[in-house]
């Protein structure tokens, strides 16, 4: 099992604009994360077409968190991100798999899906930020 780059970076910048003070650019959250700029702005869009986060223009540009750090759910970024949690195809489309009606492993991916569903709704924006606080 492997975590997108997507997921992973979208986590880190989000929780890098919950312990800022001000808006930030996608150039410095790049820059100070060690990210790529392109990509990094591409998340960022995205993330603010979701609702995650909002934009402003002038003196003090940049992006933030359009909603409370501590409503924002690791789940809800994924979600936001599209980031899919089913661990196989089957629990995503039953119908992809002609086994799916009696799988003897079906179960397992079920509750493997659903622990991992519940660790990321109970850990929050604000949660991660304190954790992992940088100067």
């Amino acid at each position: 099992m492997k975590i997108s780059s997507k997921l992973h970076y979208g986590v880190i910048i989000l929780t890098r604009l919950a312990q800022s003070k001000r808006p930030m650019t996608a150039k410095e959250i790049a820059e100070i994360e060690r990210l790529p700029k392109a990509y990094v702005e591409k998340l960022m869009k995205q993330l603010r077409k979701s609702g995650m986060l909002k934009s402003s223009r002038g003196r003090g540009k940049g992006y933030e968190l359009a909603k409370n750090k501590k409503s924002i759910t690791m789940l809800d970024i994924a979600k936001a991100l599209g980031e899919n949690i089913n661990l196989v195809a089957c629990l995503e489309n039953s119908f992809l798999c002609p086994k799916s009606k009696s799988c003897s492993s079906e179960y397992l991916w079920r509750e493997v899906k659903k622990a991992i569903e519940k660790t990321l709704k109970n850990i929050t924006l604000n949660k991660l930020s304190k954790k992992y606080a940088k100067n």
